[in-house]
């Protein structure tokens, strides 16, 4: 029984040490935001800058395309420039 204890204590504190030096490299490379201690995934840091104008024209470029899509119909502007926003935000958190 004390065998099993043991097993399981050293197995526990392996997995913690082995965890926290990853993180530790992680961190120290620059190259992760946070380590999520319960599901233990890694969520790496994006690097993409974009500037206002660069997005601005990114997301009015997608918005002239729905536009383009519906047939040069007029009177939707806002829920295009909306759904232009949606768009871009998610193509760059990709």
């Amino acid at each position: 029984m004390m065998k099993k204890v043991i097993k399981k204590i050293k197995a526990h504190a392996t997995k913690k040490t082995t965890a926290a030096k990853a993180k530790k490299d992680a961190v120290a490379k620059n190259k992760i935001v946070e380590v999520s201690k319960k599901s233990k995934i890694i969520r790496k840091k994006t690097t993409k800058r974009v500037s206002i104008e660069d997005l601005t024209a990114m997301i009015g470029g997608e918005a002239f395309r729905l536009y383009e899509q519906r047939g040069y119909v007029h009177g939707n502007d806002v829920a295009d420039w909306v759904q232009a926003e949606k768009n871009v935000l998610a193509t760059m958190k990709k």
